[in-house]
């Protein structure tokens, strides 16, 4: 394969070509485009191994005897789930709002606290994009959109009005599973006063612990010593 590339190098005239070897030299990237629209519901294995690393040292050291690591191993584990239990009571308990000229569509009932965060950051930027085009294709609109002092970059949204179905180029959605600046900015045209449940994934609303809780217990668990264990 490489000799085989060399040689198709030489015959296009492509050998020392600034761009071509500068492209070559960033190879390593070039899996984040073929998997921009995977989900992998947030999972990255070398962050999620180096942060488990990082708070596990706070309560272990490698002078720890057998004894010691069992005792610590579960004050780190209790701490992880005092946090968790810490959040999904903030997620339940509280309703956040969003901070710009976008309409709520109700994201603070819907979402965890953190994933609103994530949301309110989309709609922060929504505010900056601008509609220059609209197709009209059956039931299906095609929107372009431009970014403020960036004419330059363009991005096309798709919607389905009479499914309440969107799809964006930049792919945050399939990727992240939110709805991204872009879509949020078609909705704020099209007059969509709440999110469709087409950009809804259960996994990150409010009520998916307590179902599950629900659905543990159901099955004879005791669900109290289960959140508190």
């Amino acid at each position: 394969m490489k000799i085989f590339g060399l040689r198709s190098l030489r015959s296009m005239d492509l050998w020392g070509n600034k761009w071509v070897s500068k492209t070559y030299e960033n190879r390593s990237s070039w899996v984040a485009a073929y998997f921009r629209d995977r989900f992998f519901a947030r999972i990255r294995t070398i962050s999620q191994c180096e942060a488990v690393n990082s708070t596990m040292k706070t309560y272990i050291d490698n002078k720890s005897s057998i004894f010691e690591f069992i005792h610590k191993f579960e004050l780190a584990l209790r701490g992880y789930r005092n946090n968790e239990l810490k959040a999904h009571f903030n997620s339940l308990y509280s309703k956040p709002f969003l901070t710009t000229s976008l309409p709520d569509m109700d994201a603070g009932k819907i979402y965890t606290t953190k994933i609103f965060n994530e949301v309110k950051e989309q709609s922060a930027e929504a505010c900056a994009l601008f509609v220059t085009k609209q197709v009209v294709n059956g039931d299906r609109l095609i929107f372009k959109l431009t970014k403020h002092c960036d004419p330059s970059t363009e991005m096309k949204v798709g919607c389905d009005t009479s499914k309440s179905i969107f799809s964006c180029g930049c792919r945050r959605f399939e990727l992240l599973d939110i709805p991204c600046s872009h879509i949020l900015c078609v909705m704020k045209v099209e007059h969509v006063d709440h999110i469709p449940s087409s950009l809804i994934l259960k996994r990150w609303t409010k009520e998916t612990k307590s179902a599950f809780v629900s659905s543990v217990s159901s099955k004879g668990v005791d669900s109290d010593a289960m959140k508190l264990a």
